[in-house]
Protein backbone atom coordinates (compact mmCIF):
# COMPACT_ATOMS: atom_id res chain seq x y z
CA UNK A 1 0.00 0.00 0.00
CA UNK A 2 2.93 2.41 0.86
CA UNK A 3 4.56 1.66 -2.64
CA UNK A 4 0.90 2.31 -4.48
CA UNK A 5 0.55 5.81 -2.17
CA UNK A 6 4.21 6.91 -3.26
CA UNK A 7 4.02 6.68 -6.99
CA UNK A 8 4.02 10.38 -8.54
CA UNK A 9 1.18 11.27 -10.66
CA UNK A 10 3.47 10.76 -13.68
CA UNK A 11 4.08 6.89 -13.16
CA UNK A 12 1.64 4.26 -14.60
CA UNK A 13 1.41 0.98 -12.62
CA UNK A 14 -0.74 -1.80 -12.08
CA UNK A 15 -0.98 -4.09 -9.07
CA UNK A 16 -1.07 -8.17 -9.41
CA UNK A 17 -1.98 -10.56 -6.40
CA UNK A 18 -0.89 -14.31 -6.37
CA UNK A 19 -1.49 -17.39 -4.56
CA UNK A 20 -2.29 -20.65 -6.95
CA UNK A 21 -3.57 -18.61 -9.20
CA UNK A 22 -3.33 -14.48 -10.30
CA UNK A 23 -5.54 -11.62 -9.70
CA UNK A 24 -4.63 -8.61 -11.20
CA UNK A 25 -5.99 -4.68 -9.92
CA UNK A 26 -5.63 -4.21 -14.30
CA UNK A 27 -4.43 -6.13 -17.01
CA UNK A 28 -2.95 -3.01 -18.42
CA UNK A 29 -0.59 -0.07 -17.09
CA UNK A 30 -3.30 2.74 -15.74
CA UNK A 31 -2.26 6.38 -14.38
CA UNK A 32 -1.05 7.16 -10.89
CA UNK A 33 -3.62 9.22 -10.21
CA UNK A 34 -4.86 10.07 -6.58
CA UNK A 35 -8.25 7.87 -7.62
CA UNK A 36 -6.50 5.20 -9.56
CA UNK A 37 -4.07 4.61 -6.22
CA UNK A 38 -7.16 4.78 -4.02
CA UNK A 39 -9.14 2.12 -6.19
CA UNK A 40 -5.50 -0.37 -5.86
CA UNK A 41 -5.33 0.59 -1.86
CA UNK A 42 -8.56 -0.62 -1.26
CA UNK A 43 -8.53 -4.03 -4.09
CA UNK A 44 -5.00 -4.51 -2.03
CA UNK A 45 -6.93 -4.66 1.27
CA UNK A 46 -9.23 -7.34 0.36
CA UNK A 47 -6.90 -9.62 -1.19
CA UNK A 48 -6.36 -12.52 1.24
CA UNK A 49 -3.20 -14.43 1.71
CA UNK A 50 -4.27 -18.34 1.16
CA UNK A 51 -3.53 -20.95 -1.31
CA UNK A 52 0.16 -22.03 -2.82
CA UNK A 53 2.85 -19.68 -3.37
CA UNK A 54 3.03 -19.20 -7.51
CA UNK A 55 5.74 -16.73 -8.27
CA UNK A 56 6.34 -18.09 -11.42
CA UNK A 57 3.15 -17.75 -12.96
CA UNK A 58 2.36 -13.45 -12.42
CA UNK A 59 6.15 -12.91 -13.76
CA UNK A 60 6.03 -14.45 -17.00
CA UNK A 61 2.52 -13.83 -17.89
CA UNK A 62 3.52 -9.74 -16.99
CA UNK A 63 7.33 -10.33 -18.79
CA UNK A 64 6.64 -12.91 -21.91
CA UNK A 65 4.48 -12.06 -24.51
CA UNK A 66 1.80 -10.27 -24.81
CA UNK A 67 2.21 -9.24 -21.60
CA UNK A 68 1.48 -5.90 -20.10
CA UNK A 69 2.48 -3.24 -22.92
CA UNK A 70 4.76 -0.72 -21.37
CA UNK A 71 6.19 -2.59 -18.16
CA UNK A 72 10.24 -0.68 -17.52
CA UNK A 73 10.06 -2.30 -14.19
CA UNK A 74 8.75 -5.14 -11.55
CA UNK A 75 8.29 -5.01 -8.03
CA UNK A 76 7.70 -7.96 -6.71
CA UNK A 77 7.35 -8.75 -3.12
CA UNK A 78 6.92 -12.37 -1.24
CA UNK A 79 6.29 -13.73 1.97
CA UNK A 80 8.10 -17.14 1.32
CA UNK A 81 9.36 -19.69 -1.29
CA UNK A 82 7.49 -20.84 -4.29
CA UNK A 83 5.00 -23.93 -3.37
CA UNK A 84 3.57 -24.31 -6.77
CA UNK A 85 4.57 -23.41 -10.61
CA UNK A 86 8.00 -23.46 -11.68
CA UNK A 87 10.35 -24.37 -8.05
CA UNK A 88 13.78 -23.54 -9.57
CA UNK A 89 13.88 -19.79 -10.43
CA UNK A 90 16.80 -20.55 -13.19
CA UNK A 91 14.09 -22.46 -14.99
CA UNK A 92 12.21 -19.12 -16.21
CA UNK A 93 15.18 -18.10 -18.50
CA UNK A 94 14.33 -14.38 -17.66
CA UNK A 95 15.49 -11.86 -19.64
CA UNK A 96 17.44 -8.32 -18.59
CA UNK A 97 14.93 -6.37 -20.43
CA UNK A 98 12.75 -6.11 -17.61
CA UNK A 99 14.50 -5.79 -14.23
CA UNK A 100 13.05 -7.21 -11.56
CA UNK A 101 13.05 -6.13 -8.10
CA UNK A 102 12.41 -8.33 -4.98
CA UNK A 103 11.46 -8.13 -1.79
CA UNK A 104 11.34 -11.43 0.92
CA UNK A 105 8.78 -10.35 3.83
CA UNK A 106 8.56 -13.31 5.74
CA UNK A 107 6.64 -12.58 9.46
CA UNK A 108 6.10 -16.50 10.36
CA UNK A 109 6.44 -17.88 13.29
CA UNK A 110 5.59 -21.15 12.89
CA UNK A 111 5.37 -22.62 16.39
CA UNK A 112 2.88 -19.78 17.44
CA UNK A 113 0.80 -19.23 14.19
CA UNK A 114 1.03 -16.62 11.50
CA UNK A 115 -0.36 -13.45 13.04
CA UNK A 116 -0.11 -9.64 11.37
CA UNK A 117 2.33 -6.90 12.55
CA UNK A 118 0.12 -3.91 12.09
CA UNK A 119 -2.92 -2.90 10.15
CA UNK A 120 -1.22 -2.97 6.90
CA UNK A 121 -0.64 -6.46 7.11
CA UNK A 122 -4.18 -8.75 6.82
CA UNK A 123 -4.89 -10.88 9.94
CA UNK A 124 -3.62 -14.55 9.19
CA UNK A 125 -4.68 -17.83 11.50
CA UNK A 126 -4.21 -16.06 14.82
CA UNK A 127 -4.10 -12.44 16.19
CA UNK A 128 -1.21 -10.79 17.78
CA UNK A 129 0.72 -12.57 19.79
CA UNK A 130 -1.51 -15.41 20.79
CA UNK A 131 -0.96 -19.23 20.10
CA UNK A 132 -2.65 -21.89 20.59
CA UNK A 133 -2.30 -24.00 23.76
CA UNK A 134 -0.97 -27.28 23.58
CA UNK A 135 -2.76 -28.87 26.47
CA UNK A 136 -6.63 -27.00 26.00
CA UNK A 137 -6.32 -26.54 22.75
CA UNK A 138 -7.50 -22.53 23.55
CA UNK A 139 -5.82 -19.58 21.98
CA UNK A 140 -4.02 -17.19 24.70
CA UNK A 141 -1.67 -14.84 24.63
CA UNK A 142 1.99 -15.63 24.26
CA UNK A 143 3.32 -14.45 27.83
CA UNK A 144 6.24 -12.18 28.14
CA UNK A 145 8.69 -14.80 28.26
CA UNK A 146 7.55 -16.30 25.13
CA UNK A 147 7.65 -13.53 23.07
CA UNK A 148 11.29 -12.53 24.68
CA UNK A 149 12.60 -15.96 23.74
CA UNK A 150 11.16 -17.36 20.87
CA UNK A 151 12.50 -20.79 20.38
CA UNK A 152 15.82 -22.11 18.65
CA UNK A 153 13.44 -24.14 16.97
CA UNK A 154 11.22 -21.77 15.42
CA UNK A 155 14.26 -19.69 14.68
CA UNK A 156 15.65 -22.39 12.75
CA UNK A 157 12.87 -23.56 11.14
CA UNK A 158 11.67 -19.83 10.09
CA UNK A 159 16.26 -18.87 9.04
CA UNK A 160 15.78 -22.96 6.57
CA UNK A 161 12.57 -21.51 5.02
CA UNK A 162 14.11 -18.03 4.41
CA UNK A 163 17.21 -19.47 2.84
CA UNK A 164 15.04 -20.82 -0.22
CA UNK A 165 12.88 -18.18 -0.71
CA UNK A 166 16.28 -15.41 -0.22
CA UNK A 167 17.84 -17.50 -2.53
CA UNK A 168 14.51 -18.01 -5.42
CA UNK A 169 14.27 -14.30 -5.23
CA UNK A 170 17.81 -13.32 -5.32
CA UNK A 171 18.23 -15.60 -8.06
CA UNK A 172 15.14 -13.31 -10.09
CA UNK A 173 17.16 -10.48 -9.16
CA UNK A 174 19.85 -11.62 -10.36
CA UNK A 175 18.66 -12.73 -14.07
CA UNK A 176 17.12 -10.01 -14.36
CA UNK A 177 19.47 -7.03 -13.59
CA UNK A 178 17.33 -5.66 -10.42
CA UNK A 179 17.96 -5.85 -6.91
CA UNK A 180 16.83 -7.86 -3.48
CA UNK A 181 16.52 -6.64 -0.07
CA UNK A 182 15.16 -8.56 3.29
CA UNK A 183 14.07 -6.44 6.04
CA UNK A 184 14.64 -7.66 9.23
CA UNK A 185 11.13 -9.21 9.59
CA UNK A 186 11.44 -11.85 12.87
CA UNK A 187 12.73 -8.56 14.82
CA UNK A 188 9.85 -6.53 13.73
CA UNK A 189 7.28 -9.34 14.79
CA UNK A 190 9.10 -9.28 18.03
CA UNK A 191 9.16 -5.17 18.86
CA UNK A 192 5.35 -4.90 17.24
CA UNK A 193 4.52 -7.67 19.38
CA UNK A 194 6.48 -6.06 22.44
CA UNK A 195 4.68 -2.45 21.75
CA UNK A 196 1.12 -4.41 21.92
CA UNK A 197 1.32 -6.32 24.78
CA UNK A 198 4.08 -5.18 26.98
CA UNK A 199 5.09 -1.40 26.10
CA UNK A 200 6.43 -0.43 29.83
CA UNK A 201 9.27 -3.94 29.22
CA UNK A 202 13.05 -2.76 29.38
CA UNK A 203 14.04 -5.84 26.86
Amino acid sequence: KDAVDALAEHHRFTVLHFNTSVQYFERRLVNASPGNKLQAIQWISKATPDGMTNISQPLLEVLQSPGIPGVTEVHLLSDGSPTHGILNAWQMSLSRAVPVHTVLFMYQVPEYGEFYIDDYLPPLKLKPGKRIDERSGQIRPLTEAELRQLSEADTAHHDHEAGIAREYLQTIAKQTGGTFWEPDCMTLVKQRLKQLYYPNSAW
